[in-house]
């Protein structure tokens, strides 16, 4: 169990507000409780099912299809396990309190973070297996993530025109 001082103390540490970190608690609760939806949800999928405002906005079923629309069309196809050990790198004997630490500091490092986090985390979605990742592949998950962003913001999509975008080649010069 978590207690306001705990929330409190992250709060000044990470620079999240109560609202912000609560949304951050049922994430980590849907990631790591053993409720034996993990083997059958996706990492990304678990992550949308956590946020209670998706649901505010769109029916349960149409939350699922835009997941399934940014996992098997924009995202790349390992970018769900990638992010999910980009900001909980998980140790095999870690506590409870010790793994929620790890999330609320990797997301942070996300989004509350100075660039040089922000893009460690950009880059340790990118990197193959021996760590090495091209510029362009660096640029081009960032423009599909400001499309999946869109894709799970706005009231209307157009799966057809999301999809041609996502595969839309950047043109890079130089």
């Amino acid at each position: 169990m978590t207690s306001l001082q705990q929330i409190q103390g992250w709060s000044e540490k990470y620079a999240f507000d109560e609202g912000e970190l609560e949304i951050i608690l049922r994430c980590h609760n849907a990631i790591v409780s053993p409720k034996g939806q993990q083997d059958k949800e996706s990492f990304m999928s678990l992550l949308a099912h956590s946020f209670p405002y998706v649901f505010f906005f769109l029916p349960a079923d149409e939350v699922q299809n835009r997941i399934s629309l940014i996992e098997n069309h924009i995202l790349p196809k390992d970018f769900g396990e990638k992010f999910k050990n980009a900001i909980l790198p998980l140790k095999g004997n870690a506590t409870e309190k010790e793994t929620l630490e790890m999330m609320i500091r990797g997301i942070s490092n996300c989004c509350k973070g100075d660039s040089e986090e922000t893009l460690g985390i950009i880059f340790d979605c990118c990197s193959d297996s021996d760590g090495i990742v091209e510029a362009k592949d660096i640029i081009q998950l960032c423009y599909k993530l400001s499309i999946c962003s869109q894709v799970l913001v706005s009231p209307k999509i157009d799966h057809d025109r999301i999809v041609a975008l996502s595969i839309q080649s950047l043109d890079f010069h130089g």
